[in-house]
């Protein structure tokens, strides 16, 4: 079985004609276990002398869960600006979402059998997309 390489890119058409981005194909399995982890911490505290596990998201954390996979997956765009982290936050929502559901489709890589039966059937990034439904134009 091959590793899982940062140059087979499938190319994403945005919602303006001619821009772009190209992500990854494929997420290796240490970029779906920080996809799946990102986010939580837990610390250790005691109630009635007993240990329980306290599970804190702050604002920071959450904020950067609606980003971590396009950040692991984009390795291209079609802007004149360099790709960052920062840059991929002034996407356009209509885009941001529509990225998401792509590379939600791309990375779910179960059967339709196991999707089905799946009680954990939430896509990788279902929690980065906005479930309003934005405005259409035109």
């Amino acid at each position: 079985m091959p590793l899982v390489r940062d140059d087979d890119l499938v190319q994403i058409d945005l919602t303006t004609p001619g821009e772009w981005v190209k992500v990854k194909r494929r997420l290796s399995v240490g970029e779906r276990e920080k996809l799946k982890s990102h986010g939580l911490s837990a610390q250790m505290r005691y109630v009635n002398n007993r240990p329980e596990l306290e599970m804190e998201m702050t604002a920071k954390l959450i904020e950067g869960m609606s980003f971590i996979g396009l950040e692991i997956g984009i390795k291209a765009w079609s802007f004149p600006e360099p790709l960052t982290a920062n840059r991929l936050r002034l996407l356009d929502p209509r885009d941001f979402d529509h990225i998401t559901k792509a590379v939600n489709d791309l990375w779910d890589d179960r059967t339709d059998e196991e999707k089905n039966a799946s009680s954990e059937s939430t896509p990788l990034l279902s929690i980065m997309a906005d479930d309003t439904p934005t405005d259409s134009v035109g």
